[in-house]
């Protein structure tokens, strides 16, 4: 195979890429190693500018390599050279190109390459404000380079009988990774098409969802470095301001990119909320937890000498998480327990490393250091602002470990089937009970808690009396907004009640200090928004949560179709026929097709106490094709806001032989179909209805029709009347027939509300498409504004045009036209135009002939005399209007023609929303002050 000469190849971008990668693995290594022994040297006051020198250039390097692979790489996805396997594996002609970049990081050595671009731009930063921390800092985070640019590596190593895959490639050519016939062609590549992104990833959402999300991990790597070299240097007091303005960008930054994913997963996922517990979801959650923790005991560091070795706790084991919960999403252990996981490229050693290299190196530095850290002899007391921060942050870090605890499980199982290869192991079936058990009472500590710090201060007493004055009031304003609460939402145990109050106490609290103590000073507003926003954030899930119920509900109807759990979830909508649920008429009116995605539009009419319909919408779920058209990719949902509630709807299911055209085949394969034939215009007597074929047509207006090119086709118009004669089953239908090349498709029509199909028998193509050297043609020759008489039929020579119907035949480039209009008249009257086409290719002439489907006759134009501006006709009968037309009937078909539908209310949603962004604006602010105190890193 190696010896073909393959056609339309681009080898020079793998070639160049394949570069790139290994110069930014080598680079990688160069420059942590170089700004490593300068800073060696400068701890021992002996440093080496050369080194330094060596690191710069080193880092630029490296910076320029990788930025190179993700610019070849995506010249190769935006140029569709399939002949690379990512791209083949990600990239189709028919993608959005607003969807190319979303395709690049589908895969895992795109999402790896964005994490490493994110830590370029991250890292540059550090290089070009220079001062002490690059070395120290930019070491660290060249190393984590190392990591992740070996992952691109795809090389073997072998060791006596040891194989060892180090990386996966991007950049490896698709007939290097299969042994398939294909790559016997020399032109393989023109009969290659690109799978194409996964339909359910063609969102917005996929396109700013992971950039920032890779943004939130790659931002984690510098308050971890910061902390190695804050320890490296043994200056234990000068890291604590520069790692505390990444923290805060981080915390904002990562945060977001979690809201968004929530947002994702409640608007266009079929996930029925905004956070499932998933492994991956918890994977991302708890480095932020633990940032959030290191936050506050880097403020603690920051104003008192307390905290400090928590900070470099707390930053180096976010860092730690960061990578673990890469390690769960990219090693395939979470195969069977997460949606979100990619699939295992038999990376998981070299993540398992990831993962311990810098738990090993943090961890043992800062156990070397543990005794040169500074830290107060005195313990914090009580009523000072430091001892509750530190408190709070033990619990976030508690909050984290129960979280990624219960992820891991998969994990442990592992582990211990290696030594008892027998055992089952678990994992955690139901994650919503679950986590919420425990967690619910940590927001509820967190939130009286975060409320009641900002009033107190740093390493001073405060006035006990009035704090317990405005708890006081704040508790009791608490009390009195929950009484008011269980009026709107229910709140059922007294959990619920104690976790509401909770929330009520941390926004009044947090409403009192921004009006009554940060009024006027922004800069001490940005905690108290945060904390107000999670308190707020902690009502919006016990009201969307807590509460939420289905609409789609009736369990009586349904009870013997499907279980009683789902019945209580789902109903069953058949098109245009009204149906009462939980107080609501729910309607299908209709489904549209554009491109791959099939809109159902639902009415949804509430009715009022008085039964009088109270509040009227429209709202449009809808399923997507896969991109093969072959079966149902995803089901998305479509969400109706209110200032008050939302109400989520979405397709639960489609019948079988809608969601997969193999489903669709298996049901043809055990159809009963019956054969009639019936004259044009007679009708035809069937079990469950009368059918009318009219005429015929050879351009069948049919969508499924148009999705291919014929060389010939053929369509009946018919009218099928049910027998019972009511309004609603009264169908017009258009059965086609179409041919290319050698090759016959049918395309049926399916009446629904019949539950019958109607197609034409193959002989009808036969029957019409008479071969040439079988018709009898009588010539004959006019001049434009003449006629002819053929028989009883009249034709007259009109308009002659160059530009002809292409749609007809397989036009070149060079091609000369002409399309004459022969207009049919039959006894004084019009009936028709014939437009035959001549063409002439490369100097030789051929003729396209046009059937006419009111009389039979088929005509050519043969000849074109310029000179004597006369042009000469062949017709003939080309078939009889009295043919019998051969029909196939299969009737009491399975029912297809309806849908399971579920809607959902969430009341009190936007408080979730709008907490959550409070949080984020709360970090955001604490990183603007920073900002603006002028801290140089």
């Amino acid at each position: 195979m190696d010896q073909i000469n393959y056609v339309g190849e681009t080898l020079w971008v793998g070639q160049a890429g394949n570069f790139f990668i290994v110069l930014g693995f080598i680079s990688a290594i160069l420059a942590a190693a170089a700004y490593s022994l300068y800073q060696f040297g400068v701890n021992k006051v002996e440093a080496d500018t050369r080194w330094l020198a060596i690191g710069r250039w080193s880092w630029i390097t490296h910076v320029v390599s990788i930025g190179s692979v993700f610019a070849l790489i995506m010249y190769a996805m935006l140029s569709e050279m399939y002949e690379y396997v990512y791209v083949y594996e990600h990239v189709n002609e028919v993608l959005p190109g607003e969807y190319i970049l979303s395709a690049f990081w589908e895969g895992q050595e795109g999402s790896f390459i964005l994490w490493m671009l994110w830590h370029l731009v991250l890292g540059t930063v550090i290089y070009k404000r220079r001062g002490k921390w690059e070395a120290p800092v930019l070491a660290v985070v060249a190393m984590v380079e190392v990591f992740l640019s070996s992952m691109l590596l795809g090389v073997y190593i072998e060791v006596g009988d040891f194989m060892y895959k180090l990386g996966s490639n991007p950049l490896l050519l698709l007939r290097d990774t299969m042994q398939i016939p294909l790559f016997t062609n020399a032109e393989y590549l023109d009969l290659l098409e690109g799978k194409g992104l996964n339909p359910l990833l063609q969102n917005y959402w996929n396109v700013i969802h992971p950039p920032t999300t890779f943004l939130g991990f790659a931002s984690t790597t510098l308050p971890f470095a910061f902390a190695i070299s804050g320890l490296w240097l043994g200056d234990h007091k000068g890291w604590l301001k520069p790692a505390l303005l990444w923290a805060l960008f981080s915390g904002g930054v990562l945060g977001t990119g979690i809201l968004m994913g929530s947002f994702w997963a409640y608007e266009a996922l079929t996930f029925g909320g905004y956070w499932a517990w998933d492994p991956v979801e918890n994977g991302i959650l708890v480095p932020w937890l633990i940032l959030v923790a290191g936050i506050h005991t880097n403020l603690i560091a920051r104003n008192t000498e307390y905290s400090i070795k928590a900070s470099y706790f707390f930053y180096i084991l976010t860092f730690v998480m960061v990578v673990y919960a890469s390690f769960l999403t990219r090693s395939g252990i979470l195969g069977d327990t997460s949606v979100h996981a990619f699939t295992n490229l038999g990376l998981e050693w070299q993540l398992v490393a990831f993962t311990l290299t810098p738990l090993l190196l943090g961890m043992g530095l800062l156990a070397y250091r543990a005794k040169s850290i500074p830290a107060p002899i005195r313990e914090e007391a009580l009523g000072h602002r430091e001892f509750w921060m530190f408190i709070g942050s033990l619990v976030l870090l508690f909050s984290g470990a129960l979280i990624i605890g219960s992820t891991s499980l998969p994990v442990y199982n592992t582990i211990r089937q290696v030594f008892e290869p027998d055992y089952i192991g678990s994992v955690i079936k139901d994650p919503v009970p679950h986590y919420d058990r425990y967690q619910l009472w940590i927001g509820v500590f967190v939130a009286i808690l975060s409320s009641l710090t900002v009033f107190l201060r740093y390493g001073r007493d405060i006035k006990w009396t009035k704090l317990l004055l405005r708890f006081g009031l704040a508790a009791v304003g608490a009390v009195v907004m929950t009484f008011i609460t269980t009026m709107w939402i229910d709140l059922a145990i007294w959990q619920h009640k104690l976790m509401a109050w909770a929330g009520w106490l941390g926004m009044l609290l947090g409403i009192d200090y921004v009006v009554n103590i940060a009024r006027g000073k922004p800069k001490a507003m940005a905690s108290a928004i945060s904390h107000f926003g999670f308190a707020a954030m902690l009502l919006g899930i016990l009201a969307s949560g807590a509460n939420k119920r289905h609409i789609s509900s009736n369990p009586f109807m349904f009870k013997e179709i499907i279980d009683a759990e789902d019945a209580a979830k789902y109903v069953r909508l058949y098109k245009g026929k009204p149906l009462f649920a939980n107080n609501y008429w729910i309607t299908w009116q209709r489904d549209t097709l554009i491109d791959r995605t099939r809109y159902y539009t639902i009415r949804m009419d509430e009715v009022g106490p008085d039964e009088k319909i109270v509040n009227s919408f429209v709202v449009e779920p809808s399923s997507l094709l896969s991109n093969d058209f072959t079966k149902i990719a995803a089901l998305n949902p479509d969400t109706r806001h209110y200032l008050s509630k939302d109400i989520f709807t979405n397709i639960a299911a489609l019948p079988a032989s809608k969601m997969d055209i193999k489903n669709y085949h298996a049901m043809e394969d055990t159809m009963q179909w019956t054969r009639y034939e019936v004259t044009l215009g007679d009708t035809l007597d069937v079990e469950k209805a009368q059918i009318i074929p009219h005429n015929l047509t050879f351009s069948p207006d049919r969508e499924q029709y148009a999705l291919k090119t014929h060389d010939l086709g053929v369509g009946v118009p018919m009218t099928v009347l049910h027998k019972r004669r009511s309004i609603d089953t009264v169908a017009e239908i258009l059965p086609a027939l179409g041919v290319e090349g050698n090759l016959l498709y049918r395309y049926p029509e399916e009446i629904e509300n019949f539950r019958m199909r109607v197609r034409l028998a193959d002989t009808l193509m036969d029957q019409i498409y008479i071969p040439d050297e079988e018709v009898e043609y009588t010539e004959f020759t006019i001049k434009r504004g003449e006629s002819y008489n053929y028989g009883s039929t009249e034709l007259s020579l009109g308009r002659l045009s160059s530009d002809a119907d292409t749609s007809r035949y397989e036009a070149e480039p060079g091609d000369i036209t002409v399309q004459a209009d022969l207009i049919v008249s039959q006894q004084g009257q019009a009936s028709s135009i014939l437009r035959p086409i001549y063409v002439i290719r490369d100097s030789r002439p051929f003729s396209i002939k046009d059937l006419d489907s009111q009389s039979g006759l088929a005509v050519r134009l043969s000849g074109i005399n310029p000179e004597k501006e006369t042009f000469t006709f062949k017709i003939a009968k080309q078939y009889s209007t009295n043919i019998a037309i051969p029909i196939e009937v299969a009737e009491n078909l399975p029912e297809t023609n309806y849908l399971w539908f579920e809607a959902r209310e969430f009341p009190g949603v936007n408080l979730f929303w709008g907490g959550t962004i409070f949080m984020m604006i709360g970090l955001t602010m604490g990183w603007i002050n920073r900002r603006q105190q002028r801290e140089r890193v």
